[in-house]
């Protein structure tokens, strides 16, 4: 959430990974540019418990704020995982 509680946008891949990944023969990895952060659910441990995983782009402080009448947070693409 942003610092009036609203939503942010995810991480987008970047245009010069668009580009990258257009041009070439083999198959790339995305890159994206992480702004806000984003998060993302972890496999569950050995005694079940999943938790949720932030991935923030640099140090800093971060609140994560969750309507339940909503969807949580601002997930992040696989390849950030």
């Amino acid at each position: 959430m942003d610092e009036h509680g609203g939503k942010i946008e995810p991480p987008q891949e970047t245009e010069e990974s668009k580009l990258a990944r257009e041009e070439s023969e083999t198959e790339l990895p995305k890159v994206f540019a992480n702004v806000e952060g984003c998060l993302f659910r972890t496999e569950a441990d050995a005694d079940g418990d999943e938790w949720t995983e932030l991935v923030a782009p640099k140090a800093g402080v971060y609140r994560l704020g969750s309507p339940y009448k909503l969807s949580r947070g601002t997930a992040c693409p696989e390849e950030l995982r």
